[in-house]
């Protein structure tokens, strides 16, 4: 998190780590789909103390569930297609298919299985969300 500009705007970021997101981790609950785990961190807590910001997270996730969500289960699929090959070589290499690697959740056997792991984790939190978000 830091603070740029003159309006002393707040921004987090960057984004990563994505390997242990997506039910891909079996530690603190992570791998459960349910849950408001960024609302309970300790500095984003109290903005949903502010109802105009809780307006703005209800906004924000209707417009990308309207727009974006509704096309992530192609653009996975589509991801997946172009990574068949680089996902075979990967696994030439690195023969874990097969083996629990902690911390993650499952060991599935394929890359098809894992991809669908993920699918029908977001679907789960999809749901969750659509349910839960609108609560706040």
């Amino acid at each position: 998190m830091y603070v740029q500009g003159q309006k002393r705007q707040t921004f987090y970021g960057p984004i990563w780590d994505f390997d242990l997101a997506l039910g891909n981790i079996t530690y603190n609950g992570n791998n459960i789909p349910e849950g408001w785990w960024v609302k309970n961190a300790a500095w984003i807590n109290r903005l949903f103390d502010d109802p105009v910001f809780v307006k703005q997270v209800k906004d924000r996730w209707n417009l990308l569930r309207t727009n974006q969500v509704s096309t992530l289960y192609s653009f996975i699929n589509e991801s997946a297609a172009q990574l068949k090959y680089s996902q075979q070589e990967n696994f030439n290499k690195w023969d874990v298919l097969y083996d629990y690697t902690w911390p993650n959740a499952v060991s599935l056997g394929s890359y098809d299985s894992e991809v669908q792991y993920m699918k029908d984790w977001l679907a789960k939190r999809i749901k969750w969300m659509d349910t839960e978000i609108n609560k706040l």
